[in-house]
């Protein structure tokens, strides 16, 4: 499903394809990458593709924990929602958005 995602992400853009790119931590700093991370206007938007629980997102939360500012989302077979989540004392909002709405992603995160 990644790379259907990938796909997605690239072809995203009417007038010119969409930058992709994904986010890894030094491995002597402990292992950890993030699926995709494309700019959306002034915001970095972090996605992670799992068929699991948020619970199972620890370098989607590694990478907050450097920038809280990136726009965290899962992409899943779960419904369209907003997660709210506790890890390492930080609060973050994970959208989650299903694999059928992938293509309209840019309107669903606003």
């Amino acid at each position: 499903m990644e790379q259907v995602v990938g796909q997605t992400l690239v072809a995203g853009s009417s007038s010119r394809p969409q930058d992709v790119y994904y986010w890894a931590r030094n491995k002597d700093e402990g292992s950890a990458e993030v699926d995709y991370c494309v700019q959306l206007r002034n915001k970095l938007i972090a996605i992670e593709v799992k068929a699991g629980g948020i619970r199972e997102m620890k370098s989607l939360f590694s990478l907050l924990k450097i920038d809280p500012q990136v726009v965290p989302i899962r992409v899943s077979w779960d419904q369209l929602q907003v997660e709210r989540y506790r890890h390492d004392g930080l609060q973050y909002e994970v959208r989650s958005i299903p694999f059928y709405l992938l293509e309209r992603w840019k309107e669903l995160i606003v």
